[in-house]
């Protein structure tokens, strides 16, 4: 009898977000500080060219908290993102990553609900996920809203 064998490479922590999807696994300079915000723009040291650096349009950042957002532009030292930058205040760091995964599955370590977008951009929800559980779904985005499932990890 055949069986499917999961062969993973990388493994990222999700923060469930209505806002942004799970991001690629590649890593952008490392961490970066806030100097101000103001509505969606977020602003970096000034000696610091992000272009130059190889931020550009789709990427992803993510505050230690885990709360995220997708860039939509960048021009020298400023980043626009898809949604307020109150997540990111003066002072504090974030990690910049590539933009949006071709779909990755998912280990549910805490039993829940799974509310998700498939990589064919289907909004679903898997209701009583048991935990340790591997969902055989190529996910892009897991949603806070739907979501009671916890110590979710996306698999590549």
């Amino acid at each position: 009898m055949a069986y499917q064998k999961l062969n993973t490479s990388r493994a990222w922590e999700v923060s469930p977000s209505d806002d942004a999807p799970i991001p690629q696994i590649m890593v952008v300079d490392g961490t970066q500080t806030v100097v101000s915000i103001s509505g969606n723009t977020i602003t970096v040291d000034p000696a610091i060219d992000l272009v130059t650096l190889g931020f550009v349009r789709g990427m992803i950042i993510v505050n230690p908290g885990g709360d995220s957002a997708i860039i939509t532009s960048v021009v020298g030292n400023e980043l626009t993102l898809n949604v307020p930058a109150t997540a990111f205040p003066a002072t504090s760091k974030f990690n910049a990553y590539g933009g949006n995964n071709n779909g990755c599955l998912l280990y549910v370590g805490g039993a829940g609900n799974l509310e998700v977008k498939t990589a064919g951009g289907d909004k679903v929800t898997f209701s009583n996920v048991a935990e340790g559980f591997v969902l055989p779904v190529n996910v892009i985005q897991v949603f806070a809203t739907g979501t009671t499932a916890t110590n979710i990890v996306a698999l590549w």
